[in-house]
């Protein structure tokens, strides 16, 4: 099969990096639209792009320009050049897949297969739908994203063949955002969950001294983009709350973004010496192992690859109420939901998870049993099947 996809961003996707490895592997021949905001081209030791590096992939740049002083990191092509290379594309491949309906790159496709009938399918992936699947903190962003799904959506979605969405919360925001039942189709992104077993004790030791964690301390991990939407301030505030009970923990925020600011706030919270911003981290596998507990406080996601990834490493998490995370954590069996605005919540539940050692391993393990089904191995066939099924009609 021939298959395009098309990364919404600058920064490359793990989800479309890997799908295009994966497919490129079992001998699909695989395009990649890829926006590119300097001359000099891209930098493939970042975010997964090392990945595309195979012969069955070919990468399709254009040049453009990045509207990110409003609310969300808009590329916009610079030339006409990119409706050219989308209409050779729709002519050439079996399937065109994008991700996510509010970035501007995907309407072209969408409106020139309205008006011409070409060879490729048209797949559209949306990880979320913000408005629908969670409130924004900007109030701004939040607005104009649902006005622009009540003005557009029912063109957009009708125009796609297949509506992707990772799992079984995301069907209700999504028909709110106008996306047909018929369109839709449950296909979750899958993970490497081998990559993030450790079975050097050492490494986990190394890293846990690294950071000055004893063996009676817990390591609270969040690893992700430091921002308002990840819910950063309310992983400084669980600490603090922990702190003041008496508990021994030491919190490890790993990821690029505010850093500063949140530095700042945790020691405007008296939490400064046990709240630690490493920055971006190449050791999460490890990070994800040394932990005790990870947390995901956010307002809004996907399908969240840290908890993906601390599952696989058999790490309970303790992540928000909010479409797709009940599709990973299991309440109460394998990891706990909670409110995303009760940081109480949060912290009731990780100092339930410190307490009993006994109860955190067994979530630990009925977490990465379920994992198992999200493993890569297991979905790309799913994928193949789907994409085989859709050519077809």
């Amino acid at each position: 099969m021939k298959i395009c996809f098309i990364n919404p961003t600058i920064e490359m996707r793990r989800s479309v990096a890997e799908l295009a490895r994966n497919l490129a592997e079992r001998g699909h021949e695989i395009g990649l639209v890829w926006p590119r905001l300097h001359k000099k081209g891209f930098d493939m030791s970042r975010h997964f792009t090392s990945m595309l590096m195979h012969d069955n992939i070919k990468i399709i740049d254009f040049p453009c320009f990045q509207v990110s002083k409003i609310f969300y990191s808009w590329p916009i092509p610079k030339k006409g050049s990119y409706v050219k290379k989308i209409k050779q594309i729709l002519r050439e491949y079996d399937v065109v897949h994008m991700w996510t309906y509010f970035y501007i790159i995907n309407v072209t496709p969408l409106i020139l297969r309205r008006l011409k009938e070409y060879r490729a399918k048209v797949v559209m992936t949306s990880d979320t739908f913000p408005g629908f699947s969670f409130k924004d903190p900007s109030l701004i962003a939040n607005y104009t994203l649902v006005v622009y799904a009540k003005l557009f959506g029912r063109f957009l979605f009708n125009s796609c063949d297949k509506v992707l969405v990772y799992g079984k919360s995301m069907i209700k925001p999504a028909k709110k955002a106008g996306v047909r039942r018929k369109k839709l189709k449950i296909l979750p992104i899958g993970i490497y969950t081998n990559k993030f077993i450790v079975k050097d004790k050492n490494k986990i030791k190394k890293v846990r001294n690294e950071f000055y964690v004893r063996p009676s301390t817990a390591m609270i991990l969040f690893a992700g983009l430091l921002n308002p939407r990840k819910g950063i301030d309310k992983v400084i505030i669980v600490t603090k709350d922990l702190l003041d009970k008496g508990l021994k923990v030491k919190t490890i925020v790993a990821g690029e973004g505010l850093k500063k600011k949140y530095k700042d706030m945790a020691k405007t919270y008296g939490v400064g010496n046990s709240v630690v911003f490493p920055g971006r981290r190449k050791d999460i596998p490890v990070l994800m192992n040394a932990a005790d507990v990870v947390i995901l406080p956010t307002r809004g996601e996907g399908l969240p690859g840290v908890v993906m990834e601390a599952a696989s490493a058999s790490t309970p998490a303790v992540a928000s109420n909010t479409p797709c995370i009940p599709d990973l954590v299991i309440d109460g069996v394998s990891g706990y939901l909670c409110n995303m605005d009760n940081a109480t919540e949060f912290t009731e539940k990780i100092e339930y998870l410190v307490k009993h050692p006994t109860t955190r391993k067994r979530f630990g393990k009925a977490a990465n049993k379920h994992i198992k089904t999200y493993d890569w191995k297991v979905l790309i066939k799913k994928y193949e099947k789907f994409y085989k099924n859709i050519i077809k009609g």
